[in-house]
């Protein structure tokens, strides 16, 4: 038998490997960490023979050091001892298919590997942050080499590793796979990968600082902007958001202004807890100079990072000229449209003033809406506007101006003026009496019931705007006879879709639809007709007397209820719940969501376990997204699940127990023996 030096014709199979004695081995976790020995075994003989029938063979390095030196020089194709081994680089990360898997990852001594999907937005967002880690860890010492596998292309790679999911990460140390359940930002891998390659390895110095009541006040106070979480260790969000925290403090640390990030553990703290009212965790602070804000940021590390750079920016832009307002107030932004917030200008004497402080604590409690803050220094410019010093001014845009209300809101300070002054006062004068309502002004509406929504094909572009306004007008007739009662809108009705569904207006045929909300889930529908401003009075006062019925979102009710769990939709709440005469448990949920899927089954044992007590007790649920239901149940999360005692149905009690059966029945028998053992009250 000849020995032919040629290493393609010892080329291992798919899924296999050969080993030193030309067995073929299909590689296990029992036997990755020896696989590595094996391989090298395999090429040092396989390298032996090359060299005796090859004097050219280069023999220079093992295939570890040729597949460095060749990534070092971005070099799409490495050689191996005997064959070319082709692997593509890409951002210094190696693209890896069934062909070269093995002998890239089974030599490496660690090494990442992410199975992607390329139309996955987890693996996109994945993918600078990736490349930027993979730079950093090149130069790492021990190496650690990044790679990637695009799963739906290389399916055998993706049904040996089980992968369900994208990005799914394992790290290879030594042949050894492990998964990675570490962080997806660049920072986060790198430190996260040092620390598996090098048992040595010491993490650097947390930046989070550790506030206790002894250092809170002179910490808080001396900063000009810091954040403060308060947690308590058993908590798993706290857990889940710890390494973020962390390393989103290490960056901010690092910036050109840095930024603090602090910590209190509020179940030694109890003073600190309870002079800021914490109530639940993790709860996050922002304070400037001791005065208290509150975050409303991600809990994602890059998210805390760009949420508290945009903090430290100044809330309020100063104003230098009348044509620069005039800019401002009628800009458009990034969509292309006209910014429809208004805008708050302030006339102060100098940056040392108090009531520019004060101004500027206004301006940091609005941060997170989207009203355009303005101040000047420049007396001339006030008089040019006929403003005097100390005073602040609302502007609304002009495309909003009407002969009902002020082109100007005004605000003069005193000694008196508080925060909370300005604040009312910019809340109270906010909406224009008839303002357009869209996605980026829905905030301006929240809470501002009775609301009329008046839904037309809504466009204040050039060749629009006259179209648009003439119905505008009518609405604002109507809307001047009900100020103060009714806060009235106009919507682009291709925008609300969903609420002219719920209204049963999505096929009315009129070019101009209205609804009337008491609250959120509480509507009414005009009647479609030809749309003018008496048939507009009249509807809303007919709301307002009574004499319109409430229209209910619901879906079809059941042709069939009769199975162990009751079917609730809007249009039965009533009846199968409020004006039950037995007990209802009813779980309020989402079909899309996760945790509803998995209470399912065990929802339905519950229901049939309590079948042979169906006289006392009615197990139900409702699809909360797309029905309607009474606002005393607070549903802010799925599932949710009450209980509703047939004594008193206005009190219904949330459950927040365990979601096991066991709980849930011990909940309701607990529930319904309380009950028989209560005295009647007289």
């Amino acid at each position: 038998m000849s020995m032919t030096p040629n290493a393609s014709r010892l080329r291992p199979e798919r899924g296999c490997v050969l080993t030193a004695n030309g067995a073929s081995l299909t590689p296990t976790n029992d036997m990755r960490p020896n696989f590595a020995l094996r391989f090298f075994a395999f090429f040092a003989v396989f390298h032996a023979l090359t060299a005796f029938g090859n004097s050219n063979a280069d023999t220079s390095g093992s295939e570890d050091e040729l597949i460095t030196a060749n990534l070092e020089n971005d070099t799409p194709v490495v050689e191996a001892v005997g064959e070319d081994l082709h692997v593509t680089v890409e951002d210094e990360v190696l693209v890896l298919n069934a062909d070269n898997f093995d002998r890239v990852v089974y030599t490496k001594p660690v090494i990442l590997v992410e199975f992607y999907a390329p139309w996955c937005g987890h693996c996109k967002a994945l993918e600078p942050e990736y490349a930027k880690a993979a730079k950093i860890l090149k130069e790492n010492e021990p190496k650690v080499v990044l790679a990637k596998v695009d799963a739906t292309v290389e399916e055998t790679l993706s049904k040996r590793f089980e992968i369900s999911g994208y990005p799914t990460l394992f790290y290879f140390k030594n042949g050894e796979k492990y998964e990675y359940d570490g962080p997806r930002t660049a920072s986060g891998i790198v430190d996260y990968m040092r620390e598996k390659a090098d048992p040595n390895y010491v993490p650097p110095k947390d930046a989070v600082l550790v506030l206790t009541k002894e250092n809170f006040t002179e910490i808080v106070n001396k900063e000009d902007i810091i954040l403060v979480e308060f947690y308590a260790p058993w908590c798993g969000h706290c857990k889940k958001l710890a390494p973020e925290y962390k390393r989103a403090a290490k960056e901010l640390s690092e910036i050109s202004n840095p930024i603090k990030l602090a910590k209190v553990d509020a179940t030694i703290e109890n003073e600190l807890k309870e002079e800021y009212n914490i109530e639940g965790f993790p709860t996050l602070l922002i304070f400037r100079k001791g005065k208290r804000y509150n975050y409303d940021g991600p809990r994602d590390e890059q998210g805390i990072v760009r949420y508290m750079k945009e903090q430290q920016i100044s809330p309020s832009k100063i104003l230098d000229s009348v044509k620069q307002l005039d800019k401002l107030i009628n800009a458009k932004g990034s969509s292309g449209r006209q910014s429809l917030a208004p805008t708050v200008l302030g006339f102060f004497d100098n940056e040392n003033s108090p009531y520019y402080e004060l101004f500027i604590d206004a301006a940091n409690e609005q941060r997170d809406k989207a009203f355009r803050f303005l101040h000047t220094f420049d007396k001339s410019l006030a008089k040019s506007l006929k403003e005097k010093v100390n005073t602040i001014t609302l502007m609304q845009p002009e495309i909003f101006s009407s002969d009902y209300e002020p082109s100007r809101y005004r605000l003069t300070l005193d000694e008196d003026t508080t925060k909370e002054d300005i604040l009312y006062f910019i809340g109270n004068n906010s909406i224009p009496l008839v303002g357009e309502r869209n996605y980026h002004t829905t905030w301006l509406y929240d809470g501002k019931y009775p609301l009329v929504v008046v839904y037309f094909d809504v466009d204040f572009g050039y060749e629009n705007i006259v179209a648009t306004q003439l119905i505008r007008k009518k609405v604002l007739k109507v809307a001047n006879k009900f100020r103060g009662k009714v806060t009235f809108a106009i919507s682009k009705e291709e925008d609300y879709e969903h609420e002219l569904r719920d209204l049963g207006l999505d096929d009315s045929g009129e070019d101009v639809n209205v609804g009337f909300f008491k609250s959120q889930n509480i509507r009414y529908a005009m009647p479609p007709d030809e749309f003018d401003e008496e048939k507009l009075e009249t509807f809303v006062q007919d709301v307002l007397d009574g004499k319109i019925k409430q229209k209910i979102k619901s879906q079809p009710e059941p042709a069939n209820n009769n199975g162990a769990v009751t079917i609730v939709v809007g249009s039965t709440f009533k009846k199968l719940v409020t004006d039950n005469p037995r007990n209802v448990l009813i779980e309020f949920y989402a079909p899309w969501c996760g945790h509803c899927q998995k209470l399912e089954p065990i929802y339905l044992q519950l229901a049939q376990h309590y079948a042979s007590k169906r006289d006392k007790i009615s197990i139900a649920k409702i699809d909360a997204t797309s029905n309607d239901y009474p606002e005393i149940y607070n549903v802010s999360g799925f599932p949710t699940i009450y209980y509703v005692s047939h004594k008193n149905k206005s009190k219904p009690i949330l459950y927040n127990g365990d979601r096991s059966l066991s709980d849930l029945i011990k909940f309701v028998d607990q529930m319904i023996e309380n009950e028989s053992g209560a005295k009647e009250e007289l």
